[in-house]
């Protein structure tokens, strides 16, 4: 019955999305009001990073980091590359005749090869690590990337990998191997003998004093040296977290669905004092929340219940659930608000059947409701609302 809830949701929501396919992808020329920096996408994001990544094949783009504060925005920090250097020749990596592209969030596994650049074969698989139903995981400020080079078929070669920063902010990077520092750039050595497979760990991290990690590291460096401690961990908890992704048997809206969802897993916010906001742009609003956080609901439930609460304990004496929650702001008549949130709250019940945390709830959802019947003015069983407010009035040429 729960995977039938499930399946029945997203085909729903994910349909709505199928009727128009982002331009974005399809003719990236016609759209001149895209912010360029945004092209390509980003298939990798945890709560902390959300990392752009291109179609060519190069490594990587703009690197996103979530803020510590309620009421923010998603920082850009600035850009990674990753070049391959051999001979006093510098290589991007889509200067690589054979490429095969892969970015599904929250992976993007690349391979790469060249006899005109190197005789070796390159994987590069990149993920910010997330963990279900684990906030302090999936929080963690972290661009995890694993190279393998495969030199089997070829012969002894000597390469560097160069990674390029021009990040701001408090950020540490760093190789399990021998790596040094050259022009502001980090150089990875790498000696491979014929028939020799080796894997290396490329790791980016982070650091926002009030950000939930802070409350176990003192630095990116911490952070990094903890990563790498337990970076099996990490990429098994990721596995897991990609095979649990709902499917629905329709390989669009499957495709859809992984794309779509990285806006939700990029504006969850966790702050060092324990305050939650799963996707509500700088705010939580009901009716946004409710079709944005099927992620939560189904990946992190606790997540989820707890906005679910917490919306429930700022509502007003009289039942009125405000249109915005942390900051409150409030239209005073939208019917819609209660409405979504008690969908919401059917909706988790629904699937996880917790009649305690129901019951927990049921005074207050009660007098959500007697809100919402107390708009029916006539007596015909339909609520009013008289005041008229829509966010697409916000746009220029819309008047009120």
């Amino acid at each position: 019955m729960k995977n039938t809830y499930i399946k029945l949701y997203l085909a729903m929501a994910f349909s709505l999305f199928a009727i128009c396919i982002t331009a974005q992808e399809v003719q990236p020329k016609k759209l001149s009001y895209v912010n360029k920096g945004l092209y390509g996408g980003c298939p990798i994001a945890n709560f902390a990073f959300t990392v752009q990544t291109s179609p060519d094949g190069n490594l990587f783009g703009h690197i996103w980091q979530n803020t510590g504060k309620l009421g923010g925005w998603l920082n850009d920090k600035g850009s990674l590359s990753v070049e391959i250097q051999k001979g006093g020749k510098v290589y991007s990596l889509s200067n690589f005749t054979k490429k095969n592209i892969c970015r599904r969030f929250p992976y993007v596994k690349n391979t790469y090869s060249d006899k005109k650049i190197l005789s070796s074969n390159l994987t590069f698989e990149a993920f910010s690590p997330l963990a279900i139903n684990e906030r302090e995981y999936s929080s963690l400020p972290a661009l995890m990337v694993e190279i393998n080079i495969d030199n089997t078929k070829g012969t002894q070669e000597e390469f560097d990998i160069v990674v390029t920063s021009d990040l701001k902010g408090e950020f540490h990077l760093s190789c399990n191997g021998k790596s040094e520092w050259k022009d502001n750039k980090l150089v990875i050595p790498v000696k491979v003998s014929k028939g020799e497979t080796l894997e290396l760990h490329l790791l980016l991290t982070g650091y926002d004093k009030e950000w939930i990690s802070a409350n176990l590291f003192g630095s990116a460096k911490e952070t990094s040296d903890y990563i790498h401690s337990i970076w099996g961990i990490l990429y098994e908890k990721t596995a897991l977290f990609d095979r649990a992704i709902p499917t629905t048997g329709m390989d669009d809206i499957d495709e859809y669905v992984r794309w779509y969802m990285t806006a939700g897993i990029s504006l969850t916010r966790c702050t060092k004092k324990g305050e939650v906001l799963t996707l509500g742009y700088q705010e939580l609003n009901q009716r946004d929340s409710f079709w944005t956080t099927w992620v939560h609901l189904i990946l992190f439930k606790n997540l989820e219940w707890d906005m679910i609460r917490i919306s429930y304990d700022h509502m007003n004496p009289n039942g009125k659930i405000p249109t915005c929650i942390l900051p409150i702001i409030e239209r005073h008549d939208d019917l819609d608000i209660n409405l979504f949130l008690l969908l919401r709250t059917a909706r988790y019940y629904a699937i996880y059947q917790n009649k305690d945390q129901l019951r927990q709830l049921w005074p207050k959802m009660c007098k959500v409701m007697d809100w919402v019947i107390s708009r029916d003015f006539d007596k015909t069983g339909l609520p009013q609302q008289i005041s008229y407010w829509g966010d697409w009035k916000d746009v220029n040429y819309i008047a009120d």
